[in-house]
């Protein structure tokens, strides 16, 4: 069967219908039935087909935006995006998942690569057990943060040059014999309120004049962790560096 885009249109709107994370929709027999009566029969679903023929005709029609995946026992219907990014999704929608449930048809090899390249971003800290192995996964996003404005809504009265200058002058002072300075002990020098202070830090980072990074999480309080600085894309921020 052919791609049609009415077929893929129909199929994104019943996924913005039926997803419950915001990234996957479960394809068992009770979400089959979901589906609009005029898609079931463009696609010929009849109470005789298979879960696997349906999954099979579905395939040509998901286009850029859907794809579907196995992930244990359970056949997903999901958003397309790289393997980092869902693999992220699933544990920040799942806190202290066990890497071994964590599947979408990934090797052990290309499971472990995403671990690593998440943890080492600041995306997600990994409980070690006694045996050494890895035991529990957990995201690096504080939901009590209050989440930064992005830089198109700020007003400037919140992101002046004035702000900027303070910003600097405090780095200044904590910066003596170090490579770089925590955001946390910024925002404590500084006293600001939280969305203004992520604000001039969000602008600075735009306009290239501070490096942030993500830091080690282990030498930190979770207090300290908290009023360190996430962005919009959910990327936990623990240290700064004026360029």
């Amino acid at each position: 069967m052919e791609y049609k885009e009415s077929i893929n249109q129909e199929l994104v709107r019943f996924f913005e219908q039926h997803t419950k994370d915001g990234f996957t929709v479960i394809l068992n027999d009770k979400n089959f039935k979901k589906l609009p009566k005029p898609l079931q029969s463009q696609l010929g679903f009849t109470s005789k087909t298979k879960s696997t023929d349906k999954r099979a005709r579905l395939k040509p029609h998901l286009g850029q935006t859907l794809d579907i995946r196995k992930n244990g026992n359970s056949n997903l219907l999901y958003l397309r995006m790289p393997d980092e990014e869902l693999v992220y999704k699933m544990i920040a929608a799942n806190p202290s998942k066990s890497p071994g449930k964590i599947l979408f048809g990934l090797t052990n090899p290309k499971k472990a690569a995403v671990f690593n390249k998440l943890a080492a971003e600041g995306k997600i800290r990994m409980e070690v057990n006694a045996k050494l192995t890895v035991n529990k996964l957990y995201p690096m996003t504080l939901p009590e943060a209050v989440p930064t404005v992005p830089p198109a809504a700020v007003q400037e009265t919140e992101c002046s040059e004035s702000r900027k200058t303070e910003l600097k002058a405090a780095y200044d002072r904590l910066i003596s014999g170090k490579y770089f300075v925590r955001i946390c002990d910024l925002r404590y020098e500084l006293k600001w309120d939280r969305n203004i202070f992520d604000t001039v830090l969000e602008s600075l980072r735009q306009d290239y004049l501070i490096q942030l990074e993500p830091g080690d999480t282990l030498k930190m309080t979770d207090q300290e962790v908290k009023d360190s600085y996430i962005d919009h894309n959910h990327t936990l921020y623990l240290d700064l560096r004026w360029r």
